[in-house]
């Protein structure tokens, strides 16, 4: 038997249904029916014999209950076991609780985020246990360096917003446009949303 933690979102903070959340749930607990299903001819080989059981909660985005339910991971579901992995949380701050609880601690359980973006959750000192099955936000600004390389430009300004995609991204962008010798000549970052100026 393998046990695994489990976050999904059922409802939002103001207490309606979570759409996103309620489909992952349901992906994830029918992805688990169909491995433990060991008549079906579907996907009978992977983890042969074994059966997986699951503990969830919920984090709301939310720092603090993500740091408890993690450490809830650890020790206290399934009669004090814990579990071996866990998926979640889909967030970024959360994610980032739930890595940094389980770099932190003695705990030490692996964990993979289907949705969580933040470039900082890619920095495996800080968070060796965190992986994700998506690229993170900055990873758009790596691919901007090498398309700008590809075409042989030099020289180059920057445009960004100020958000966190923005600033994940040309982050990223100025990394790897200096490990291909491109030269920023002038960065300039604005507040999504914000109007041109006349000037």
């Amino acid at each position: 038997t393998v046990e695994l933690g489990l976050f999904g979102e059922k409802f939002t903070r103001s207490g309606t249904l979570h759409t996103i959340g309620t489909h992952t749930i349901s992906a994830m607990m029918m992805a688990i029916r169909d491995l433990n299903n060991k008549s079906d001819d579907l996907f009978d080989a992977i983890l042969p014999n074994t059966q997986i059981r699951y503990a969830l909660r919920e984090s709301q985005e939310d720092y603090l209950k993500t740091s408890i339910s993690s450490q809830d991971f650890s020790g206290k579901v399934f009669n004090g076991s814990g579990v071996v992995g866990v998926v979640g949380t889909g967030y970024d701050k959360s994610s980032k609780a739930m890595a940094a609880t389980f770099a932190n601690t003695d705990f030490k359980i692996n964990s993979v985020d289907y949705f969580a973006k933040s470039s900082g959750l890619s920095h495996s000192a800080d968070y060796p246990y965190f992986r994700r099955v998506i690229p993170s936000r900055g990873y758009g600004g790596r691919i901007l360096a090498d398309l700008v390389a590809y075409y042989g430009w030099k020289r180059v300004n920057v445009f960004s917003t100020s958000d966190n995609y923005g600033t994940d991204a040309s982050s990223e962008f100025y990394l790897e446009a200096g490990k291909l010798g491109i030269t920023v000549e002038n960065k300039f970052s604005f507040w999504p949303g914000t109007k041109p100026t006349s000037d």
